[in-house]
């Protein structure tokens, strides 16, 4: 039933130190598959934005809240064209949370970038 769940892994341990004359089991470790098969992407950690990519990636696979996030168009959130205007009222962090989900549906890559999410929030290099 769970397979091979609690076998001990003992591929960088050295023979030394269980006695001579000892085999040791050793657990080869695939490789993770490659995005075209498990159609995933990951999120780049900034040097400490762990916990908020893992926060990203759980907000992600939340459907209820990953489709209220989409289903949020220019009237409520304005144009991200039109961010830099003075009078235009944009919420930029909702639309570059939008921009983030999508990369990490529909582009072909490894991980996404959260520089421009962390941005939105006001945040330098240093506070991140």
């Amino acid at each position: 039933m769970f397979g091979n769940l609690f076998e001990e892994d003992y591929s960088t341990v050295s023979n030394n130190q269980y006695g001579k004359g000892k085999k040791l089991k050793t657990k080869v470790l695939e490789p993770p598959a490659p995005r075209e098969f498990t159609n995933l992407s990951g999120i780049r950690n900034q040097g400490g934005t762990c916990y908020l990519n893992s926060l990203l990636q759980t907000l992600h696979f939340t459907p209820e809240f990953r489709e209220a996030l989409f289903s949020l168009g220019p009237e409520e959130l304005g144009l991200f064209e039109d961010k830099d205007k003075p009078d235009a009222k944009v919420r930029i962090i909702p639309l570059q949370l939008q921009r983030l989900f999508a990369q990490l549906l529909l582009l072909d890559q490894e991980a996404a970038s959260t520089t421009d999410l962390t941005d939105s929030f006001g945040w330098t290099s240093d506070e991140v």
